[in-house]
């Protein structure tokens, strides 16, 4: 196995962002478990298993931020709107209502 200090430059620095984009992202995702109530987490499941899943790189924060997203629209029940309207005031409309 290669030493690290015998990669090249680019490589890294692509090593530097991918292990501060992974380190960020499950900070990120461990903050959001520990500050939703414990009724509406995604799934269903427990806080414990959540926390869990967060230590997953990229995959655990990235599912509970979707998951999360997903059920809060549907508990709001206004899922985006369809529009099959073309043009420039069909574009107007949908952005501006």
């Amino acid at each position: 196995m290669a030493e690290l200090s015998e990669l090249p430059a680019p490589a890294l620095i692509a090593l530097g962002i991918l292990a501060t984009v992974s380190l960020s992202l499950m900070i990120a995702g461990l903050i959001a478990v520990s500050r939703t109530e414990a009724e509406p987490l995604p799934g269903g499941l427990p806080r414990v298993v959540w926390f869990l899943l967060c230590l997953v790189q990229f995959v655990g924060p990235l599912t509970f931020f979707i998951l999360r997203r997903r059920e809060r629209r549907m508990a709001e029940g206004s899922p985006r709107p369809q529009t099959s309207t073309s043009g420039d005031d069909g574009i107007i409309d949908t952005l501006y209502g």
